[in-house]
């Protein structure tokens, strides 16, 4: 998680039209500027500010690409979960690649530490209705800056983002998280999300506590699912092979039984 800009998107939110453009463009041969990427593109850009930069930012937590500047260029590269989308999906049609971005995009492992701080720490301490004044004082309390949330709230309600998701409500004096509607289709999409965490905890281990799931990664908070609702997902993942619940032990003990690589060519295989 960055927590050092928590105003890299500049008011902008992520875009998925321009999302895609940058990951047409990542296969990490050829150094470009930001001007570059903008007349290739087409995202506007301007001298002291554009959409461009906010957009490989926005690209790089979300798990897409890793970017590398040298002598004024950037590098981009398409990440395994990148070079999976853009080959599948390129355009972002599908309500799958988006869930995929917007859990990458609020994860401490791999995201953007305003989004991860909204979706899964205040969440954590206040639950599923938060007060806008509230979450405006904690966010200057624990960055020790204030940012306007102009881009997180029209990212969760813009169909050009993550609106199709119903994630949230974006309400005059609240800000309501709604509980992800589950369908098989999202299967290994959230199981690739739940062994990247797990696995970033530590690499060497295949086993882990739910304690550590819910308390520390916070991670049912990415999809506003309670803990209940997380562990009917974990029995069903269990069915299939892909991990063991020992429910003897207190807290229980998740036991992943394959390898994160296993999952990423079925992430797609379910859709119809």
């Amino acid at each position: 998680m960055n927590n050092t800009n928590i105003n890299f998107h500049q008011t902008f939110y992520p875009n998925f039209d321009y999302i895609g453009k940058i990951l047409s463009i990542a296969d990490g041969d050829v150094a470009y500027s930001i001007e570059e990427i903008s007349d290739i593109t087409g995202i506007p850009t301007g001298k002291s500010s554009g959409k461009v930069l906010p957009h490989i930012k926005y690209s790089e937590y979300m798990n897409l690409i890793n970017m590398n500047s040298q002598e004024g260029k950037l590098y981009l590269k398409r990440t395994e979960l990148g070079e999976l989308i853009f080959r599948e999906d390129p355009f972002f049609s599908e309500d799958l690649s988006r869930l995929l971005c917007h859990m990458f995009l609020t994860s401490p492992n791999a995201g953007a530490g305003l989004w991860c701080f909204i979706y899964r720490e205040l969440q954590f301490k206040y639950g599923t209705e938060i007060k806008r004044d509230v979450i405006d004082h904690d966010i200057h309390q624990y960055f020790g800056k204030s940012t306007k949330l102009s881009a997180f709230n029209t990212a969760y309600s813009s169909s050009n983002s993550f609106g199709n998701l119903d994630l949230s409500d974006i309400e005059d004096d609240y800000i309501v998280f709604k509980e992800f509607d589950y369908d098989d289709e999202y299967l290994y999409g959230i199981l690739y999300s739940l062994y990247f965490e797990l696995k970033n905890l530590d690499d060497n281990r295949s086993e882990f506590t739910t304690r550590e799931l819910f308390e520390e990664l916070k991670w049912q908070n990415s999809l506003n699912w309670s803990e209940r609702r997380v562990l009917d997902f974990l029995s069903e993942a269990s069915d299939k092979g892909w991990l063991h619940l020992n429910r003897q032990l207190n807290p229980i003990i998740i036991v992943l039984k394959r390898n994160i690589r296993d999952l990423i060519e079925l992430i797609y295989s379910e859709l119809i």
